[in-house]
Formats: C-alpha cells, sequence, structure tokens
C-alpha cells in the first residue's frame, strides 16, 4: 500500500506544508511529480520505488523527477537512493533551483548528491565533497532564509557537508536528477519529504503543453550547469570531513 502525504500546518503562527511520497504503488502519482529526460534514459516508479536508468552512450545524458509545484520559503527536503550500476561518470542529487529565470545566475541550480565515492554540496560558493564509499543513503537539504545547507544520513545522525549563506531564494521548483557522461547509470529513489513553508502549483493540470515547456528549458539548463560543473570531478576545489550534528 503505497503512502502519499499532503498536510498543511501552522507551527508558532508560520504556516507550512509537508509533502511525503513512499512511491509504492508502483504508479506516478502525477499531481505531485513529471519526468524528463536529456537525450537517453528513462524514470519509472517500479519495484516500490524510483528507477532512473540512463543507458551507454558517447557524451552527456540527464533523466529526471521534479515537483509539478514550485517550493517556496523555507524548507527541508529528503530522499534516499541507491546506486544500482553505473560505468563513465555518473551522479545523482537531490537539486532545486529556477533554470528558466537567468537573474538567478549561479542559483540556477543547488546539488545535494552521493553515491559515487563522496557525498557532495554544491551552491553558489562552490562544490564541497566528503569522500565515502557508500552507494546506498539518504540525502538532506535546507533552506533558511538566504542559507542553503546539505547533509547525508550516516545511520545515526545528519552529518552537514558544507552551509552556504548568502545565497538566491525564491519559488523553485525541485528535482531528484540523475546524469551519466560518456557511460550508463542506474539508480533508485525512496522515501521522499519535503517540508516547506508553501508549494505553488506551477500548471493548471499535469501534462499541460506549459509544464511541457518548463520541462524542456529545464533540461537544457541543467545540461548546461551540469557539463560545466561536474560534482564527480575527481580533484575537487574542496574537501572536507563532516561534521556531525
Amino acid at each position: 500500500m503505497a503512502l502519499f502525504l499532503c498536510l498543511t500546518f501552522t507551527n508558532a503562527g508560520k504556516a507550512g506544508t509537508i509533502t511525503f511520497d513512499d512511491f509504492d504503488d508502483n504508479s506516478l502519482n502525477l499531481s505531485l511529480w513529471g519526468a524528463f529526460v536529456m537525450d537517453y534514459g528513462s524514470v519509472n516508479e517500479v519495484n516500490q520505488r524510483i528507477e532512473v536508468s540512463i543507458p551507454a552512450h558517447s557524451g552527456f545524458s540527464s533523466a529526471n523527477i521534479g515537483l509539478t509545484f514550485l517550493v517556496g520559503g523555507d524548507f527541508d527536503a529528503q530522499v534516499d537512493f541507491a546506486v544500482l550500476s553505473s560505468s563513465g561518470t555518473p551522479g545523482l542529487a537531490l537539486s532545486t533551483g529556477n533554470p528558466l529565470d537567468p537573474s538567478v545566475g549561479c542559483g540556477h541550480m543547488m546539488d545535494v548528491g552521493g553515491g559515487f565515492g563522496s557525498y557532495f554540496a554544491r551552491f553558489c560558493d562552490g562544490v564541497w565533497f566528503v569522500p565515502s564509499p557508500e552507494t546506498t543513503g539518504r540525502l538532506r537539504m535546507v533552506r533558511s532564509g538566504s542559507t542553503y545547507s546539505g547533509y547525508f544520513w550516516d545511520g545515526a545522525a545528519w552529518q552537514l557537508i558544507h552551509s552556504s549563506p548568502g545565497q538566491p531564494a525564491g519559488d523553485w521548483w525541485m528535482l531528484l536528477s540523475t546524469w551519466s557522461v560518456n557511460g550508463s547509470v542506474q539508480v533508485a529513489f525512496d522515501n521522499f519529504y519535503l517540508e516547506a513553508d508553501s508549494l505553488t502549483p506551477m500548471v493548471p493540470e499535469p501534462g499541460s503543453f506549459t509544464l511541457a515547456g518548463i520541462a524542456l528549458g529545464l533540461i537544457w539548463a541543467i545540461g548546461k550547469r551540469r557539463q560545466a560543473a561536474r560534482p564527480s570531478n575527481p580533484n575537487p576545489p574542496h574537501t572536507l570531513g563532516a561534521q556531525n550534528l
């Protein structure tokens, strides 16, 4: 039995929403999610999780699943991941941003990822890595005001990868992204959780031409940014140990 939850709450006078999806019914909830692919790949809800597959190829490809809502204000987003197989230069991330607005600049996409030799957080001040052999885990991104923080779960506590203040903020899209350069990759996502100040529908209904246009814009922008700054760089600009909270 699948569990999909969307609640509105008030805490200390501040309203917000909580969204949770465990993907257990093997049928993608189109009122919440939209999938899109750049060049090669597929995104399916099977085996009680989201499975993303990009076949062997030359060049860059990405396959993604994104919310049909814009996330506003402060938020706390979390998701489980598992690497099923990979070759070449792959990556996966919990991402947010507004690639359709060029004024956002470096904030086009913010990422927290892992699974391929390290956990990483990519914000406007750089890409920050924590080496790790784990191929399964849980990622977390928190936005509080204009500060973004990326975490991973070590089985007992959240570990901080990096916190970046003074970053762009707005009503942005959120997605689970996977990419591969000159290779193939298969990953899974599960147990998505989001607590946010607000969720605003992007389009009147899933599958509309507006959503298709947004997806095409995101495909182009995400592809350009992934190629410009690949977090699987073997010589990352920042390597540090995790900080226990």
